[in-house]
């Protein structure tokens, strides 16, 4: 009933609550003898020290913060099973922030994010807006720039994200008419994100890419509307 009834982001929620209460148990073997204070308080020991594959990318959102993100995807390719918890994030031995995991297990991939880059900066300006009648339809045309700056050495991948306005019974009719470069050809993105008008590009950033040599990003959409409709809650 409940998988008929509900939506799928509460039966996901409802699920990781369940498997919270239910809990999991996991066997870890030590490499070597551990002796432990004979007291009531929580003590910390490292079970084990491992390296995993990773890839890290640059997240921006400008529509949500002004801050870049730096995050990894990584595969857990050690025996072990990784609980869920929260995790403490170094990068080049300096602390930069905190976060949680899920359970993963052996072979699985997981993403961990690693703090902001204040390096790195996106700046989101609309560049002109036009409307006009096209018989019934109040017909808006909207030009937006971002421009992203690397003030690192080092060359960056970064995937940049952004929204045009989102109509799910149809109302309001919203088209991309250009985007430079082009917004991303992976698949998964094309068959599901980009049908609900999320924006995303996959980008290489050079370093020491600031002011002329900055990376501009131009894209143009069209939204048409009854026009005695009022609009809200699109953006």
């Amino acid at each position: 009933m409940l998988e008929l009834t509900q939506k799928a982001d509460v039966l996901i929620a409802a699920k990781r609550r369940i498997m919270r209460i239910e809990g999991v148990s996991v066997t870890y073997q030590l490499l070597h003898p551990v002796s432990l204070a004979s007291r009531t308080d929580e003590q910390i020991l490292q079970i084990t020290n491992v390296k995993v594959p990773a890839n890290f990318t640059h997240i921006a959102a400008p529509v949500l913060t002004d801050f870049v993100y730096e995050e990894t995807l990584a595969t857990n390719t050690t025996l072990h099973v990784f609980l869920p918890g929260s995790y403490n994030a170094y990068l080049n031995g300096e602390f930069v922030g905190r976060g949680t995991i899920e359970l993963i297990a052996s072979g699985e991939e997981f993403t961990a994010g690693f703090g902001t880059d204040p390096q790195v900066q996106v700046v989101k300006e609309l560049v002109t807006k036009t409307e006009h009648i096209e018989g019934g339809n109040m017909v808006s045309e909207f030009e937006y720039k971002l421009t992203v700056s690397n003030y690192g050495k080092n060359i960056i991948r970064l995937k940049l994200q952004d929204r045009m306005p989102y109509s799910p019974d149809g109302s309001v009719q919203v088209k991309l008419l250009e985007a430079q470069p082009e917004i991303s050809q992976d698949p998964e993105y094309q068959k599901t994100e980009l049908k609900k008008g999320l924006l995303r590009w996959d980008l290489e950033i050079p370093q020491q890419a600031i002011n002329e040599e900055a990376t501009v990003i131009v894209y143009r959409f069209r939204m048409a509307h009854e026009k005695q409709m009022a609009i809200r809650g699109l953006f």
